[in-house]
């Protein structure tokens, strides 16, 4: 005689009318997270068990995932981006299988800025090497240099300062 633990049920083997008891509790999934490259940060932890067909739901950045010189973008199946693309908060039904998702990234974007003496007749322009710090000043015959402005400016007999600097874009 085999006594039953509560969950499980009881079937016949299969020689000489032995009985083995079966788990009948739901088989669960998993929603796992990579970073796929990260340099810092951890990886969302999503603890839940999923039956198939229940509906998951993306988890944010929420480790603050860094990669050098990328943006974080977003999440998918495969780690080379050729799979299915998730956004944070989206939602998909589970499968029969337990769900992988790889960090994406996109080049982050770089900027070159470019000086131009806009006539000066003295000095160099100067290269600031990735700083954002104001340069100057420079001489023109007729004028001081007051700033650095993304917009050519003149002003004969006179100083003339930039009426704002404007933001670079990609």
């Amino acid at each position: 005689m085999v006594s039953l633990l509560c969950g499980t049920a009881c079937v016949a083997g299969c020689g000489g009318g032995t009985v083995s008891p079966v788990s009948t509790s739901a088989i669960t999934y998993t929603v796992t997270y990579i970073g796929n490259g990260a340099t810092s940060g951890t990886v969302p932890v999503d603890g839940n068990k999923y039956a198939a067909g229940a509906t998951a739901t993306v988890l944010a950045n929420s480790g603050s995932l860094v990669n050098a010189g990328y943006t974080f973008s977003g999440w998918n199946t495969t780690a080379s981006g050729a799979g299915t693309a998730y956004a944070a908060g989206a939602t998909f039904a589970m499968g029969g299988s337990n769900v992988v998702l790889y960090a994406q990234w996109t080049l982050a974007p770089t900027y070159t800025v470019t000086y131009n003496g806009n006539g000066a007749t003295g000095a160099s322009v100067p290269f600031d090497g990735n700083k954002s710090t104001r340069l100057g000043p420079r001489r023109r015959c007729w004028a001081t240099l007051a700033a650095w402005s993304t917009q050519a400016l003149r002003s004969p007999g006179g100083t003339r300062r930039p009426t704002e600097l404007g933001q670079l874009t990609p």
